[in-house]
Order: structure tokens, then sequence, then C-alpha cells
């Protein structure tokens, strides 16, 4: 196919797009770099095109000017696009295209204001993808920095680390208190991710599962019953019990259950489910159905 041909492609974007980029990179190599990655900047809601075919591709010819050009172009899309709107293309494929470099430097260029690290900013978000992708304790170390920094979506790329890592020695050292502490805090928001990544923590450090047990027994019930099984995944008669004591007393649930409940065995439950769908508590029966499906 002709070159021209395959650039038409990467102007059409999706997956063709994305395949043409890859053999346009073959055929030029870092010659197509410049042109590549403005077509990334002006279809940043193309995932297919920015992450599994410019950001693949490119990867290997990327260098430390082109994550400056990165972080420019990140704050150039956040002024031009309001809240909410996708960027995900340009954002995943940023990330990807940075992996090959020195972590501490990208981190440098993208995270340099401290003021902006909140949920929307996407330099931030841009950071969290690319130490999602590492999962090494290098990122996992930045991951929980970006933390204590007040980034909540660190605790999404903490869980990817921790749980995902092919690294038999992820060092979990840095983590402290604090991390427990801004955890707990959000452990029952809308769709947070706390429990499950705290869950993960405890694992690697059980001197930090001890400060959750000691919160857990401030709990009652169910409440206490979650943080106690967030140190103990493997201990479900935690959460039975406590479901059982929901139906004994005849009380449904104050707040969402953060744990994921399809992963329980229920085999030999029927009748509890039974009971506990009697209760009529929205809460509980939507988190039950979402089990039972």
């Amino acid at each position: 196919m002709h070159e021209a041909q395959l650039w038409a492609l990467v102007d059409l974007g999706g997956s063709l797009g994305a395949a043409a980029a890859a053999q346009i990179v073959h055929l030029e190599k870092a010659r197509a770099k410049e042109r590549l990655l403005d077509a990334m900047l002006s279809k940043p809601d193309d995932y297919n095109l920015c992450v599994n075919g410019i950001g693949v591709a490119l990867k290997p010819f990327i260098t430390e000017d082109d994550a400056l050009k990165v972080a420019n172009w990140a704050e150039s899309l956040q002024d031009r696009f309001e809240e909410g709107d996708d960027l995900v293309g340009f954002q995943a494929g940023a990330a990807k295209l940075l992996e090959h470099l020195d972590i501490d430097y990208t981190a440098e260029i993208l995270l340099k204001d401290k003021d902006e690290l909140h949920h929307n900013n996407l330099k931030t978000e841009i950071m969290c993808d690319l130490l999602g992708n590492l999962k090494t304790t290098a990122a996992l170390r930045l991951a929980s920095d970006l933390l204590l920094k007040g980034a909540k979506q660190a605790v999404i790329t903490i869980f990817f680390i921790c749980k995902y890592s092919s690294s038999r020695k992820l060092d979990y050292g840095h983590f402290n208190s604090a991390h427990v502490s801004l955890m707990l805090e959000t452990i029952y928001d809308e769709d947070s991710w706390s429990f499950d990544t705290l869950s993960l923590v405890c694992s690697g450090r059980r001197d930090l599962a001890t400060l959750v047990k000691n919160e857990a027994i401030k709990q009652e019930g169910l409440a206490r019953a979650i943080l106690l099984y967030c140190t103990e995944p493997s201990n479900e008669a935690l959460i039975f019990n406590a479901l059982e004591e929901l139906v004994a007393n005849g009380v449904g649930l104050s707040k969402r259950i953060p744990l994921e409940l399809n992963e329980l065995n229920w085999e030999g439950k029927e009748g509890l489910l039974t009971e506990l769908v009697q209760l009529r508590d929205a809460r509980l029966v939507d988190a039950l159905l979402v089990t039972w499906n």
C-alpha cells in the first residue's frame, strides 16, 4: 500500500488508523514521529489510534524533549475542552509513549505544579496511567506520593500495580498510616476503589493491617466486618455473619457495600439471600442482584 494511502487511513482513525500508523512507523521510523504526534493531538478521543497505533509504534523513538511536548499539549487540551469531554485516547496514548523514559524525570515534567494534582487534571491522569502501565516498585512509590498530595485517582493506580505487577518483590515500605487514613475516609464513596486497594496494601504490610483492625474495633455490625474482611480476605464468614445479623435485626444498609460481593462463595447461602431480599432495602437488593448475576 502506498504511504499516502496509509496516512489517509491514519486520518480516518480507529483500528484501521492504528494499523496504518504501525505500518508507517515500520517504513519511516522516527521520521514519522512529528506527523503522528500531531494526529494524536487532533484525535484525543480515539483510543485505538492513540494507544494501540501511535503509542505502541512510536514508543521506542520518544525522547525527553517529547515528554515536555506531551506536558504542554496536555495543558492545551485541558484549556480547549470542557470537563467531562473524552480525552482518554490522548491520555492513555501519552502514557504509552512515555513508558521508556526515566520515570522520575517524567514525573518532574508532568507534576511540577503540585497545586494541579486534582481529579480532572490531564497531566496527573497521564502520570497515573503511566505508573499503572509500569507496575514497578518505583511506580508504586510515586503513586503513593500522588495519593498523599491529593490525587485521589492514584488509589486506582495503586490497585493495578499491586494486583497485576509481575514483580515478586514489590516493596510496600513507602506506605504509612496517612495512606490508610485517606483510603478509610473514601471507602464508602460511590465508585471508590479504596476497599480493594487497601486490602492489597494490608496484604503487603501487616503492620498497616493492624491499624485497619484497630479502626474496625470502633465500628459495629457490617461496618466492622467489612474492615476486618479487608485485612482477612479469605475469611468470608466475617461478611456472611454480619449479613445474617442484618436479617436477625430486620434492618437494611445505612450506606453502600464497598466490596465485591460476587467474589464471595454463595453456595449453600440461598436461604440467606432470600431473607436479605425480603428486607426490601434498596442498597442491599442492588448489591445482591449484582452479586447473584
